[in-house]
């Protein structure tokens, strides 16, 4: 279910999407508006964050996935312009690829620890091959008092 942080009505019931639907849903939400909404894909397995911390340092046991539209809007803002990504031996990001991302979290191939945010927040890349091209999914570690979650930042695809 998607979550909607700025819901005007409290009575008023989120809307049940079909999962297939979800990240399609949320990138029409991104594009359309400036409303924060978000997909959550679960909790990270231990043994996935045990790999994530040999890899990385980077504490994620009992993180939460989240994909939300503030990450798709600065994910097509910067890494969605097919001529500029070509001139970076990179591919523009589409809708399409975006659902990807939860298969690329579920089922990396390599790790790596990325830069830390504006505000200090840890980020890790996932990197899985699929073709010919290799995508690189970065989430941010965002901590509050009711746990922590990582959070989708960008992705970008390589050739």
């Amino acid at each position: 279910m998607i979550k909607k942080s700025n819901v005007k009505n409290k009575n008023e019931p989120e809307p049940k999407l079909k999962k297939a639907n979800k990240v399609a849903e949320l990138i029409s939400v991104a594009k359309a508006n400036g409303i924060h909404e978000e997909i959550n894909f679960g909790v990270i397995p231990n043994f996935k964050a045990q790999e994530v911390n040999a890899a990385t340092g980077v504490f994620v046991r009992g993180a939460t996935f989240f994909l939300n539209t503030s990450g798709i809007r600065h994910a097509f803002n910067g890494h969605g312009d097919h001529s500029i990504e070509n001139a970076r031996g990179q591919v523009g990001i589409s809708d399409s690829d975006f659902e990807l991302v939860p298969e690329i979290l579920k089922d990396y191939d390599s790790v790596v620890k990325g830069n830390k945010g504006r505000k200090g927040q840890e980020s890790i890349v996932f990197i899985k091959a699929i073709g010919k091209l290799t995508y690189h999914v970065v989430m941010s570690k965002n901590e509050s008092k009711n746990g922590f979650g990582l959070v989708f930042n960008t992705m970008f695809i390589k050739k």
